[in-house]
């Protein structure tokens, strides 16, 4: 799974979440570390007294290219992930990113520190008190069949298929837990899978120009709705 990881720069337990999520085979961003040779944004690069700066020297440098850079590579991660973790303490940017994760309805984890308590945490329920809970809590979500193939953009996937369709199942046999939309070509499924703990995830990122139908009574008890 794709995973954005939040947190603040000065947080020293961030790499070790990140290097235990990795080595369950996820796909980790690492704002610290987005790319080979690439050691993430830092303000300083714009100026090195940047934190001198007042609120109208703060909204001209927003727009600076090094902010554009650094603000569209961890924003493109943070739209393409399926799972967010928000890794105590952190700061506004952190708390920004896991507002907009969870209000895309992606699995946002809160991993807690020792602090002062926060009543909106109460949005996501998945809080966790170590590192070994934050893992176990992402591989819960779902383990992939070896016959299926994930797909975060279904768009992406429709080149080759003469009519495209995807139906969405409500916890299907082989993703008991899950919600699952499937692709399909006419009348045969494909291997091309998106899989959800909720079913608001999955219908905001059906194919454009495909209409709802829902399901009839001949259906499978599992299929919750086509999308043709």
């Amino acid at each position: 799974m794709k995973i954005y990881v939040a947190s603040s720069w000065r947080n020293n337990i961030q790499p070790q979440v990140v290097e235990a999520l990795r080595k369950e085979n996820h796909k980790v961003y690492d704002f610290k570390n987005p790319r080979p040779g690439d050691h993430g944004f830092h303000w300083s690069e714009i100026d090195p007294d940047w934190q001198q700066w007042d609120s109208a020297k703060f909204k001209e440098a927003l727009n600076h290219p090094i902010a554009e850079n650094g603000f569209n590579s961890d924003m493109k991660a943070l739209q393409e992930c399926d799972i967010c973790v928000l890794v105590l303490a952190s700061g506004r940017s952190a708390h920004l990113e896991a507002g907009y994760a969870i209000g895309a309805g992606k699995p946002t984890i809160i991993y807690l520190q020792d602090g002062e308590p926060e009543l909106m945490y109460k949005m996501t329920p998945f809080i966790c008190l170590s590192i070994e809970e934050v893992v176990k809590c992402a591989n819960s979500f779902f383990k992939i069949k070896p016959k299926d193939i994930l797909t975060n953009n279904f768009d992406q996937e429709l080149k080759g298929f003469k009519v495209p369709m995807v139906v969405i199942y409500e916890r299907p046999i082989d993703y008991p837990e899950h919600y699952v939309a499937r692709l399909w070509d006419t009348d045969k499924p494909s291997c091309i899978i998106m899989v959800s703990p909720t079913y608001e995830e999955l219908r905001n990122k059906m194919p454009k120009g495909m209409i709802n139908i829902k399901r009839s009574q001949i259906d499978d008890e599992r299929i919750y709705e086509t999308w043709i």
